[in-house]
């Protein structure tokens, strides 16, 4: 199966980032490292030249890079295309790559992806899921092409979810693969007593709520599942967290009410003008 893959960097693990590239390159038929950050940077041994490097050194988000490099795959007949974090490593890409190609003439499915972290599937089966993380995940290039690509609007966080829903809503799948694992870097964990949670800053905890409350707008009612997300992760367990065990709790605090805030204004805008 001919893919090309992309790697968005910022400010990378340089060892983590070598095993990351390495897990796959051997299969690649084109790689294209994106830096979204313009630290003094060292190019990887590349002895097949599958490696181009792109991007300014600006921080454009995500979407940006993954659709530019969707053009990219359309212009040089690419099918497919592997979109990777820089925090993710395959402990085995081969068995991933053979139970892709053994779905890929399914073609109601727009986007293949492996377990993170744990596997709850069995080798052979799969899971038809409304969204999976972009890290690992491959994409259908003519089919993400024909719906927009991915959201321009989102920075970083919601634009996996917001794909997911905008495959389904376009009649396609999103599709879960047993025997396949990704392992996945969430952010900064720390532990106290016991208790262990992925930290984020408070302007980014303001950003995920309020994104999340705009698909859930944006794709009502197919997206109903993720309002429950929202309130249980956001509303409920993550203030918990802030005021037992995380510092900074008056920012975590408010950035979760502001990211709430900034998600009603939104969904109310869209029922007075559902056009918009």
């Amino acid at each position: 199966m001919k893919f090309c893959a992309i790697v968005v960097t910022y400010n990378p693990d340089k060892e983590l980032l070598c095993k990351n590239i390495d897990a796959f390159y051997s299969y690649a038929d084109k790689i294209v490292i994106w830096r979204n950050s313009n630290e003094p940077f060292q190019k990887f041994d590349d002895p097949q030249m599958k490696v181009t490097y792109m991007g300014s050194g600006r921080n454009d988000g995500i979407s940006y890079a993954v659709n530019q490099v969707l053009e990219l795959c359309a212009n040089e007949d690419y099918q497919w295309l592997l979109t990777m974090d820089q925090d993710s490593v395959f402990p085995d890409f081969q068995n991933y790559l053979q139970l892709v190609e053994s779905n890929v003439s399914d073609l109601s499915v727009a986007e293949f992806a492996p377990e993170v972290n744990s596997q709850t599937l069995h080798a052979g089966a799969f899971e038809d899921k409304d969204y999976v993380i972009t890290s690992g995940a491959f994409l259908r290039v003519d089919a993400i092409r024909s719906m927009g690509g991915l959201r321009s609007d989102f920075f970083l966080d919601g634009i996996d979810i917001d794909l997911g829903y905008k495959i389904r809503s376009n009649g396609y799948k999103v599709r879960c693969l047993g025997g396949a694992l990704l392992q996945q870097r969430f952010g900064e964990v720390f532990e106290s007593h016991n208790h262990k949670a992925v930290s984020y800053p408070p302007n980014r905890i303001c950003n995920i709520i309020c994104n999340y409350w705009t698909i859930i707008a944006d794709y009502f009612p197919v997206s109903r599942p993720l309002i429950w997300e929202v309130v249980k992760i956001w509303d409920i367990l993550t203030p918990a967290s802030v005021l037992v065990y995380q510092d900074k709790k008056i920012e975590r605090l408010l950035a979760i009410a502001k990211g709430n805030i900034y998600g009603m204004k939104y969904i109310f805008k869209s029922l007075v003008s559902p056009n918009k």
